[in-house]
């Protein structure tokens, strides 16, 4: 009934978005008013699931469902979790359950849908809301509805096994160089642009691009890594080494010099708060393997990093000082949604021939390259500040939170939705990491799991109390 459900909201938004203007502001209302009746039928925990896992494949369904409205399936499904939570909350009258997070999270979403009617243009505006904020109910869902140990352990088994199916995706990709596979659009394998003379090969499975897919091929990686270091005896660890080892060979091939970075940092932190010395064995093996095992090529990329020759590390530099913090001390309340100006990899390649950059660049449409200079230049400096509040608040709550408990299972949990907000945190340096869809839709899950993981425990001992007692 559930799924059928969810496929009915697929299908109508799909057909509205095909037949009808999908900035019509009745169709708007239409969907969300269906979705709201269909909410209250729904399980939530099927269609949490479905959303979780359906979600590394958003660039297949684009692709076969060509409606604008249809490409918004993912924000339907948070809309169903979102409106049926609150009005059980309404009916029940229900509080939020206090957290330390639900403060700046709201604060933070309150005052970006303020800046989405300050934006040149209220399309525009709601556009970019849509990629910022449409995951935060997530948080308050999961945080609000603590899962059951037995759900959560389903949710950990799901996420490995579609990050681990879609990484083999894209080494199989990698070893058979495309040809028939991109002839017949059934895969997408792109070289680096910046670079063409190099000639690299970088993978991106079933995601919108090389720097997509080794966003989220992060998070699972930190799930497995901490699931690998923890003391529950129940957890198969040579099943996650194999886990590990596939998600770490894709990783690799998105050539993503940053993520990679990172994975080695995160993986190092994950040793010192574990107390377990297998993570640092696990970084030397990556190394080495790097070194010795993979393509040349990879090694090229990673020797170009921060020297002259990187041209989008040079650029982003530029930026940052002659475009990003101008345009922020300009606007110090913000400029409105929408109005960010970045650069594409295409142009940067050019006047990294043509200027060797150092000319007067125009600004160009795009991203900013910079989660908090995109954050800053819409929201001003009060949105920086709250964003910047939200990661520095989820390590002290997360942090508290890890020490209390007790269940080796719960505080792996625990230590990998700290990692993974140690990767948006920096990751918000090299990209805009939080609202680079699917990353952001597991953040804000990690992080309501995180703060509900005290209540998670709670259950599990009452209910390990009750079959002791019959």
């Amino acid at each position: 009934m559930q799924l059928l459900i969810i496929a009915a909201i697929a299908l109508i938004g799909y057909m509205l978005g095909t037949n009808l203007s999908a900035g019509d502001p009745k169709v708007v209302v239409g969907i969300l008013a269906f979705i709201g009746i269909l909410a209250s039928f729904a399980k939530p925990f099927t269609i949490l699931i479905v959303l979780l896992m359906a979600a590394p494949f958003h660039g297949i369904a684009r692709a076969f469902f060509l409606s604008p409205t249809s490409a918004l399936w993912k924000e339907f499904l948070a809309a169903c979790l979102a409106i049926g939570w609150l009005a059980r909350q309404i009916v029940r009258r229900q509080k939020l359950r206090p957290n330390g997070l639900n403060i700046p999270i709201g604060l933070f979403a309150g005052l970006a849908i303020l800046h989405a009617f300050t934006s040149p243009t209220l399309l525009q505006g709601l556009y970019e809301l849509k990629k910022m904020i449409p995951f935060i109910p997530v948080f308050f869902f999961v945080a609000n509805n603590p899962l059951t140990k037995s759900q959560l352990k389903k949710v950990m088994f799901a996420l490995l096994a579609v990050g681990t199916f879609t990484a083999a995706i894209g080494i199989i990709q990698k070893i058979m160089g495309g040809g028939w596979l991109i002839e017949n659009g059934w895969m997408f394998v792109g070289r680096n642009v910046a670079y063409p003379q190099a000639g690299f090969l970088r993978v991106w499975s079933t995601y919108g691009g090389p720097g997509f897919f080794a966003a989220n091929l992060l998070v699972f990686l930190f799930i497995a890594a901490s699931l690998f270091v923890s003391q529950d005896e129940s957890i198969n660890k040579k099943r996650l080494l194999l886990v590990m080892g596939t998600l770490f060979t894709a990783l690799v091939f998105t050539m993503s010099r940053g993520p990679i970075l990172l994975f080695g940092i995160g993986m190092i932190a994950l040793s010192h708060f574990s107390g377990r010395k297998s993570p640092l064995l696990i970084v030397a093996i990556a190394v080495l393997a790097i070194l010795v095992i993979f393509p040349a090529g990879i090694r090229e990329r990673a020797a170009m990093t921060f020297g002259e020759d990187d041209a989008s590390f040079q650029f982003r530099m530029w930026f940052l000082f002659n475009v990003g913090i101008p345009d922020m001390i300009a606007h110090p309340l913000g400029a409105g949604l929408g109005t960010t100006r970045g650069f594409n990899y295409g142009v940067v390649a050019s006047l990294a021939q043509t200027t060797g950059l150092t000319g007067d660049f125009q600004r160009l449409e795009g991203g900013t390259e910079n989660g908090y200079l995109h954050v800053g230049i819409q929201m001003g400096f009060p949105g920086l500040v709250l964003f910047i509040w939200i990661f520095l608040r989820v390590f002290t709550t997360g942090f508290g939170i890890f020490r209390r408990l007790q269940d080796p299972y719960l505080k792996a949990i625990a230590l990998a939705a700290l990692a993974i907000n140690f990767w948006v945190t920096f990751g918000n340096m090299l990209g805009v990491a939080s609202d680079a869809f699917p990353l952001d839709l597991y953040y804000w899950f990690m992080v309501g799991i995180l703060v509900s993981l005290p209540d998670v425990e709670a259950m599990s001992e009452s209910e390990e109390g009750e079959a002791e007692e019959t």
